[in-house]
């Protein structure tokens, strides 16, 4: 990630009651030092990808085009699905989920 990125928002299912929210936000910072990180939501429900959608989707546009938006809602955690992010070009979002696992079956993304 380059230091050209300036704005970062994040949202998650990770909650705020344990350092894992933290940990993203040190790995972002030195990747990028000089950006500024906006957190939209660490209290999706765990692995409610539609609630995530939501959120995201309210928000999303309210940034200036380039800001990157780092959403982490997973509806298999523990399980050995992939799953593969990509941009999209006019501050489109994407991401690829990979078959939901056992943990949640009706998953969808």
């Amino acid at each position: 990630m380059a230091d050209r990125t300036s704005l970062i928002t994040l949202l998650t299912d990770f909650g705020l009651s344990d350092s894992y929210v933290a940990e993203v936000k040190g790995v972002l910072l030195t990747r990028a030092p000089r950006a500024t990180l906006v957190d939209i939501s660490h209290q999706v429900p765990p692995g409610d990808v539609r609630a995530g959608q939501y959120l995201l989707s309210r928000a999303w546009r309210q940034f200036p085009k380039g800001t990157v938006h780092l959403a982490i809602v997973d509806p298999g955690v523990g399980t050995s699905r992939r799953t593969d992010a990509h941009p999209r070009r006019r501050r489109g979002l994407g991401a690829t989920c990979r078959r939901p696992g056992p943990q949640s079956p009706g998953a969808r993304c």
